[in-house]
Order: C-alpha cells, then structure tokens, then sequence
C-alpha cells in the first residue's frame, strides 16, 4: 500500500467533484452523479387506481416522465390527505414546502374566488365544453391569478371522474320534490348557492362525516360524482342516483413555482410533456370511469334515474349574472363559456 501523500492538485480535483455531488445544477444541467431530484405531489383523492382522478393522472404522468427525463426527477404521490388538508396545502405549495398538488379547481377560490366560477350549476354542457373554453385565451388570466396570489403554476386542466349528481335516500324528479331536503354540497358559495337554487336546503357537513349522516338522516343525500360515490360506499345508506349533471369540475395539477425553479433547464420541457401527456390521457379515462362507476351502482342496487334538467338549469341561471356582477373580470370569461356552448 502506497503511503504517498495526494498532491495538491490531485487534492483539488477530489474536493471539487465532491462539492458538485450535492450540487443541483451545474450551468442549468443537473451533473449525472447528482441524486434524483425528488417532488412530493399531494392530494385529498384516494389511491383507487380504477376509481381516483389523482391516481389515474399520477399513474400515466409518472409513466411519462420517467420516459422524458429518466431517473433524474422522482414525483411521489401522497393520496388520501397524507399531507394535510387541501386548505393547508394551498398554503404550503405557496412556500414551497410541498411540491405539487391534485385537487378539483373548488379550493383555489378560497384564494382567488374568480375561479369559483367552475361551481356555478349549468354553466358548462359537458366536460368538452368546459375543456375547449379552458384551452382558449379566455381563461388564460386565471392561470396568472393562480400564479400571483398562490404561487403555483398550472400543468393544465384535466377532469374530475364525471358530472357531479344527487344522490339521495328518496327518488324526486323536479325542484318541488327537493324542498325541505338537506342536501350536503361542496362548501362553495357558488355550489351551496346552486344547491338552493335547484330546490333543496344545502347542508354544511365534513366530508368525512357524510356516511354516518346518510345513516343517520341527519341529510337526505348529498351532491358528487359517481365513482366517489362508489368508493366511498354511500351506497350503503342511500339507493337513489338522479343524473342532474348539475356541475363539472375541472381538475388541476399544478406545482410551486419554488418547485419548478428547482427542475433544471435542460429537464422542463420534458417534465411540462408529461404534465400534458397525463392530462390528455386521464381526460379520456375519466369519463369511461364514470360510466363505469353508474354501472357498479346499479349492481348495488341503486337506481339510477334521469330529470329535466333544463328546467333546474333555468333556476340556476340567474345565479351566472350575480356571480360575475360580484367579480366583473370574469365577464369575458363567461361570455367565452356561453358562446362556447355550441
């Protein structure tokens, strides 16, 4: 063994590439020795791979990305709430102590209540609707309020696993038949205002506590999707899917803008692919998993039953003017969505 001492410029080389080790980028290229840059993505969905919109994104996105950029970046998905609340999360993305999010668009409007718009019942026909204005120049200036008051950017818009519909412990067919009925709906303004305007009596209620209030006939039903209504098992306590298709909710990744300055140059492109790639994909698996979801349903048992939906889409309507009169720089969004209508 050579007990020769390391020269000074031998010292130097193994300092130096030490140094870099730890470093991130070097001349906005991550060095191949560096560890793989690793994003946690949080979400309130569950981890259902046939029945969770965040699972169905996270799935092909990660398939994508490991595709586009190999092992340099690691995205790992904490479903289920794991990370906290989405209200906290809002405020952790904001400080860049979480990396990304998937969450139906409902929770941004507690910082930019502009997109509360998305909630107001019978504004969009159908998701392709609401894909062809949110793809349009129209709704460019929610991506920017997002960006200012929540420090985030969006990697575009995908769905939530189908229109949101009431599901109840009794059959009813028009808005005479909802009074009096407790109905619990997302807490939004625009939701609960919408809930209102349709017949029924919006009931606040945790998430969480929705199963036991179903049994209980502390509510007479509740308004969501259908493939959350079949995980959740609400079909447990209540036999009555009505197909109001009152709302459809856009669902949207997004990630800190810390995060994403973090991503060397040389990887963005390939990780905004992804994004797009997982959002193109679960846009299409979404509305396959709702009709899916109606099915299984019915083989619990439930009935599964049509409305007139023009009729409490012409109650509701009113509530678009008053939404924008409140906040006028969603009028030419609006204008977009009508005349996007077809």
């Amino acid at each position: 063994m050579s007990n020769n001492p390391l020269s000074r410029r031998d010292f130097i080389r193994v300092a130096s590439a030490a140094s870099l080790v730890g470093a991130t980028t070097i001349g906005g290229i991550r060095p191949s020795f560096a560890a793989p840059l690793t994003l946690r993505l949080a979400s309130s969905f569950s981890n259902d791979p046939n029945f969770s919109a965040a699972r169905v994104w996270y799935d092909k996105f990660a398939e994508r990305l490991q595709a586009n950029c190999g092992d340099e970046i690691v995205v790992k998905f904490f479903p289920d709430s794991q990370l906290g609340k989405e209200s906290d999360i809002v405020s952790q993305l904001k400080l860049g102590v979480v990396d990304m999010m998937l969450a139906g668009s409902a929770i941004w409007a507690t910082i930019a209540p502009e997109i509360g718009i998305f909630d107001l019942g019978y504004l969009f026909k159908d998701f392709a609707h609401q894909t062809r204005v949110l793809e349009s120049d129209a709704s460019k200036f929610l991506d920017k309020l997002l960006a200012d008051r929540g420090g985030v950017r969006v990697l575009g818009w995908s769905y939530t696993l189908g229109a949101r519909n009431f599901f109840t412990k009794f059959s009813f067919k028009s808005a005479e038949e909802l009074g009096g009925k407790k109905i619990r709906s997302l807490p939004t303004p625009a939701m609960t205002e919408t809930v209102r305007l349709m017949g029924a009596s919006p009931t606040p209620l945790a998430f969480g506590e929705v199963y036991t209030a179903l049994q209980t006939n502390v509510i007479d039903g509740l308004e969501h999707d259908a493939p959350t209504i079949l995980t959740s098992k609400f079909y447990e306590a209540a036999k009555y899917l009505t197909l109001t298709r009152h709302s459809v909710i856009p669902l949207a990744p997004v990630i800190a803008r810390r995060s994403f300055e973090k991503i060397p140059a040389n990887l963005r492109d390939g990780f905004l692919a992804a994004a797009d790639e997982a959002n193109v994909f679960e846009r299409q698996r979404a509305l396959t998993i709702e009709a899916e979801a109606i099915v299984a349903l019915q083989k619990q048992g439930v009935t599964v039953e049509e409305c007139d939906r023009e009729k409490f889409r012409e109650r509701v309507r009113p509530l678009w003017q008053s939404f924008v009169d409140k906040l006028p720089a969603t009028k030419p969004l609006l204008e977009a969505i009508v005349k996007a209508e077809g």
